[in-house]
């Protein structure tokens, strides 16, 4: 072997080889560096979502419960919605309340707990409210 092969072999493990290697380490940690960012990235904005979604869904309980456990309303459910004057009320305060509920929902439906319609109010009609996701399609009387 000449010296220049050997000079040559010589440069490429003192100076190419730890190259490539310091490289490999390098790159390596760069990808767990953006792993680690991106996965806190991921975890904050799933975070914000689910505090949108809880915070929805409390919006639509709080209607619910709105429409449902009010006086008007449990006295005409307690009368089987037979009784007219208790339905009036309750006609007069459910339409009061759907002036403000109604740009969020599709529909409000009453219902028995067999699923006989008791009272529907808004634009869709009950058995099309129950596959909207913005429809309040059941309050259930039992």
């Amino acid at each position: 072997m000449t010296l220049r092969v050997r000079m040559l072999v010589l440069f490429v493990v003192l100076a190419v080889v730890p190259l490539l290697l310091l490289g490999a380490v390098v790159r390596s940690r760069s990808f767990r560096a953006l792993e680690t960012t991106i996965a806190g990235q991921n975890a904050s904005v799933a975070d914000r979502v689910a505090a949108i979604i809880e915070q929805r869904a409390a919006v639509i309980q709080s209607d619910l419960a709105l429409l449902s456990e009010n006086v008007e309303t449990q006295r005409w459910l307690a009368s089987g919605g037979r009784d007219s004057a208790s339905l009036q009320s309750h006609d007069r305060f459910v339409r009061g309340a759907w002036e403000e509920l109604g740009a969020m929902y599709a529909g409000v439906s009453y219902q028995t707990s067999d699923g006989r319609p008791l009272y529907h109010l808004g634009t869709a009609e009950p058995s099309l409210a129950a596959a909207d996701p913005d429809a309040i399609t059941h309050i259930i009387h039992h």
